[in-house]
C-alpha cells in the first residue's frame, strides 16, 4: 500500500500516542474534577473540569497554523517530530502536578496551561499524520490510509483506556485518588521518546520531495488557503460536526456520566469505553477500504443519519442502569462513529493540493473541533443539568449530525485530481 513501510508505523504509531495522551484527561475526569476543582455540588466541579478539557482545543485552530507552515513549507516528518516533542512535555507534567488542596488556585491554573499546550501538540500530529500517510500511498488506497490515521486515534485513546483501566482496577479507591491516577500520563515520558527516535528514522513523502525539488513549495500555505480553498474550508468545518461531537461525547462525556449519572464504578466505565474503542479502531479500516470503491460520502451519509435515527434509543440503553444494555448502546454508538471515520481522513486531504495540504485540513479540521468537539462534553453536561434529562445529551447530537448532513450533501465521492 505504502512506498516505504516505516512510513505506516511512524504515522500510525505516533498519532496513536498523541491521541493517548490527549484523552487521559477525559478517562479521569472524575479524579482530576475532586482533586483540581474541589466544589460542595459534584455537577458544578464536573462542568469545571469539562471546560477544562475545552481549554485544550481553544489553541488547537492556532496549532495548525504553525504545524502547517512547518508540514507544507519544511516537510511533515519535521512537523510530526516537532508535535511528538510538545505532547510528551505537557502530559508528563500533568503527571506531576499538584493538586488544589496542596497549592491552592495555582494548580488549576497549571492545568489550563498545560491542556493549552497539549492542544497545540495535537492540532498539528492527525493532519500531519493524514498527510504524511496518504501521500505515501497508493492511489487506489488513499481511502484505506487515512482511516488508519483515523483508527490509530482511537487506538491511541484505546490504550489510554485500557491503562486506564488497568489502574483503576489495580489500586483501592483512596490511592487511586492520591496518586495512583498519575502513572498513565507519567508513561506518556517513554512512550514520546520512542516515538520520536521512530520519526527521526522515516522518510519524507515522495509528493512533498517533488514539490521542493521543483520549486512548488508555498512559502505563505495558510494564506493560499483561505485564497483559494476557503469554500473547501467551510465544507470541512461544517461535515466534521458530527464526527468531532460523537467521538468527544464518546471519550469525554460518557465515562463521567457512567459514573456520575449512571452510578456505574469508573472500572465499568472504562470497560464500557474500551469496548466501543476497540469497535471503533477495527471498524474504521474496513470502511476505509470500502470508501476506495464505493465512495467517501456513501459512508458520511450513513454514519449521520445512524445517529439522527439511533441516538435516542442508545441513550435509552444508557439509562438502564445494565452493564450488558450499556454496552450494546455502546458498540451501536461505536460503529456509527466508524463509518463516519473511516471515510472523513481521505476525503479532506484529497480536497487540497500538496502544498496547502496539511495547512488546509489543519486549519478546518481543528477549528470544527474546537468548537463542536471540545466543548461537546460541556455541553452534554449542561443540557443534562438544565433539562434534567438524559436524553438531552442525544438531542443535542441528533441537532449536530443534521447540521453536518447539510454540507455532506455538497460534497463530492472523491477530489481526485486536487492530491498532486
Amino acid at each position: 500500500m505504502l512506498h516505504n513501510r516505516n512510513s505506516i508505523w511512524s504515522a500510525i504509531l505516533g498519532n496513536a500516542y498523541e491521541w493517548y495522551d490527549f484523552a487521559l484527561y477525559g478517562y479521569f475526569s472524575p479524579i482530576i474534577a475532586h482533586l483540581f476543582f474541589p466544589s460542595g455540588n459534584r455537577t458544578t466541579s464536573l462542568i469545571l473540569t469539562f471546560a477544562v478539557f475545552a481549554t485544550g482545543f481553544l489553541f488547537r485552530p492556532f496549532g495548525a497554523i504553525i504545524f502547517g507552515h512547518i508540514g507544507d513549507r519544511f516537510g511533515r516528518k519535521r512537523a510530526l517530530m516537532f508535535s511528538t516533542l510538545l505532547m510528551a512535555l505537557p502530559t508528563t507534567l500533568m503527571g506531576v502536578l499538584p493538586t488544589y488542596q496542596q497549592i491552592g488556585l495555582l494548580a488549576p491554573i497549571m492545568l489550563v496551561i498545560l491542556r493549552l499546550l497539549q492542544g497545540m501538540a495535537v492540532s498539528g500530529e492527525l493532519s500531519g499524520a493524514a498527510a504524511y500517510l496518504i501521500e505515501h500511498a497508493r492511489y487506489d488506497k488513499r481511502g484505506l490510509a487515512g482511516s488508519l490515521v483515523m483508527s490509530s486515534v482511537y487506538a491511541g485513546q484505546l490504550l489510554g483506556s485500557l491503562v486506564g483501566l488497568i489502574v483503576s482496577w489495580s489500586f483501592a479507591p483512596e490511592i487511586l485518588h492520591a496518586w495512583g491516577w498519575r502513572i498513565p500520563f507519567l508513561f506518556s515520558l517513554l512512550l514520546g521518546l520512542f516515538i520520536f527516535i521512530l520519526r527521526i528514522y522515516s522518510p519524507e513523502t515522495p509528493k512533498f520531495k517533488t514539490n521542493r525539488r521543483v520549486e512548488k513549495v508555498c512559502v505563505a500555505p495558510i494564506k493560499i488557503t483561505f485564497q483559494k480553498y476557503r469554500r473547501n474550508v467551510i465544507t470541512i468545518i461544517g461535515f466534521i460536526c458530527v464526527a468531532a461531537v460523537s467521538g468527544y461525547i464518546l471519550i469525554g462525556f460518557l465515562p463521567a456520566y457512567f459514573v456520575e449519572h449512571m452510578h456505574f464504578s469508573l472500572h465499568e466505565a472504562l470497560l464500557l469505553n474500551t469496548v466501543g474503542m476497540t469497535v471503533v479502531m477495527t471498524v474504521t479500516p474496513l470502511i476505509g477500504f470500502w470508501s476506495d470503491r464505493v465512495g467517501r460520502k456513501t459512508f458520511l451519509v450513513a454514519g449521520t443519519l445512524g445517529f439522527i435515527v439511533s441516538a435516542y434509543p442508545m441513550f435509552w440503553l444508557f439509562a438502564q442502569q445494565s452493564l450488558p444494555l450499556a454496552m450494546i448502546g455502546e458498540i451501536f454508538y461505536a460503529i456509527n462513529l466508524a463509518c463516519l471515520n473511516g471515510s472523513t481522513t481521505a476525503t479532506m486531504a484529497e480536497m487540497f493540493p500538496t502544498n496547502v495540504r496539511q495547512s488546509g485540513t489543519g486549519i478546518a479540521f481543528n477549528i470544527s473541533l474546537a468548537i463542536f468537539g471540545g466543548t461537546a462534553p460541556l455541553v452534554a453536561e449542561y443540557a443534562v443539568d438544565l433539562f434534567n434529562t438524559y436524553y438531552a445529551a442525544a438531542g443535542y447530537l441528533v441537532a449536530c449530525a443534521i447540521f453536518s448532513l447539510l454540507f455532506i450533501g455538497s460534497l463530492k465521492d472523491r477530489y481526485q485530481a486536487t492530491l498532486y
